[in-house]
């Protein structure tokens, strides 16, 4: 989420938007946490060999990722997370993690990974290259279902998809301090995933259910569920909506819908990835009207934000005849209302997508693959594997580690 921060000079004032990790030093926006110009404050510059990692000056020959790696790679399928440059080169030793990697969060100058199939969320640093030890998230039945975590106010938000609940941990206790039930009666399958917040509220993607639960956050310790946003009628039947990421932007909430299989997980002919925009001022679906992403983009997922354009991606894997619709769809918000660019075609089914350095960098589900694209115009200048093959490999979330 950006953070509207203001500068006032002698002449009059100016306004920068930076977002909400980011300081402003010089009328410029930078990371105190890794800028090596500005490192924990600004003007203050690390050495010669140095780089800045969580806001200290820190030795690059013995902490490589720490001055050198871009993003983080969750590897599902090794149990580890891998770092690579802007060349999509890994740098320095993988990290071993909880079983399953599937999604990052940062809090301050440490990282967190969420675990899916031991369900924990794994902390770790780059400087040094250190796992802490794992929160665990109780849970019933043969395996753990962590698929989505995000920080908020200093906690971090988990969806805990075989309980069907919202997980809420405070990191500085290493303690789960809430867990919210999701299910409406005895049974119901909710599978939630990804959160966004808007002021006082949040917004959860429920999977198998259907809907957007609107949430009442405003003691974290103690969320409650306001009420449920129905989007199962925009699916093309017999598809279920399935809504997954959610991203907040130009003061409105954008869910992605992947609108792919019927309940017996079959693919539906005709089905295509669709958007619906939420407006929070009245938690309805503004003009009750979901966007079809169009036939070039399937099982719509992958969701971030780069200034008015919204990134999704596309991709669907049948595990018998490859990719379907796989690609990066641009899709400009804050007008009249949203306005889908030309489809950025890909052999990968984009699942993980994140914005760094100017540079977008998206996770490939079928694959250990990771795309290097230009966000400007979506142009793929590089792909390279990164998560090694172990039985199968994929990437399951990318992140931002300068």
């Amino acid at each position: 989420m950006a953070a509207l921060l203001a500068l006032a000079a002698c002449s009059g004032s100016k306004e920068l938007t930076c977002a909400a990790d980011q300081g402003i030093c010089a009328n410029a926006c930078t990371s105190l946490l890794t800028d090596a110009q500005n490192c924990g404050a600004c003007g203050k510059t690390c050495g010669a060999g140095q780089g800045c990692s969580a806001g200290a000056c820190v030795d690059c020959a013995a902490n490589p990722a720490a001055c050198t790696a871009e993003v983080a790679v969750a590897c599902f399928a090794t149990n580890d997370v891998r770092f690579v440059g802007q060349d999509l080169t890994q740098v320095g030793p993988s990290l071993p993690v909880g079983n399953g990697p599937s999604a990052f969060a940062r809090v301050g100058g440490t990282f967190y990974v969420a675990d899916d199939l031991s369900s924990d969320v794994t902390p770790f640093t780059l400087a040094p290259l250190a796992a802490g030890s794992p929160v665990n998230v109780t849970f019933t039945g043969s395996y753990g279902d962590l698929s989505s975590l995000s920080e908020h106010g200093g906690l971090l938000w988990a969806s805990n998809d075989q309980a069907s609940t919202l997980v809420v941990i405070d990191p500085s206790a290493a303690r789960v301090v809430a867990e919210v039930k999701l299910a409406q009666t005895q049974g119901e399958r909710v599978n939630p995933k990804d959160i966004a917040f808007v002021g006082t509220k949040a917004y959860l993607a429920m999977y198998d259910a259907g809907a957007v639960g609107v949430l009442d956050v405003s003691t974290p310790t103690s969320p409650k569920v306001l009420k449920r946003i129905d989007v199962a009628k925009y699916a093309t039947a017999p598809a279920t909506a399935s809504p997954s990421r959610v991203v907040v932007a130009s003061g409105k909430v954008y869910v992605t819908l992947a609108d792919i299989q019927d309940t017996s997980y079959a693919m539906v002919a005709g089905a295509h990835g669709k958007l619906v925009e939420i407006d929070p001022s009245t938690d309805a679906v503004v003009g009750d009207t979901a966007l079809d992403l169009g036939p070039d983009c399937l099982d719509a997922g992958a969701l971030v934000l780069s200034g008015t354009t919204l990134w999704v991606g596309c991709g669907y894997d049948d595990f018998a005849t490859g990719v379907h619709g796989g690609g990066l769809l641009p899709v400009a918000v804050g007008g009249a209302k949203p306005q889908p660019g030309a489809i950025v075609k890909t052999a990968s089914a984009i699942y993980a997508v994140t914005l760094c350095g100017g540079n977008g960098y998206a996770g490939a589900t079928e694959s250990g693959k990771v795309l290097r694209f230009d966000v400007m115009t979506g142009a793929v200048t590089a792909i390279a594997d990164v998560c090694p093959f172990n039985g199968y490999a994929t990437v399951a979330d990318v992140a931002c580690v300068r």
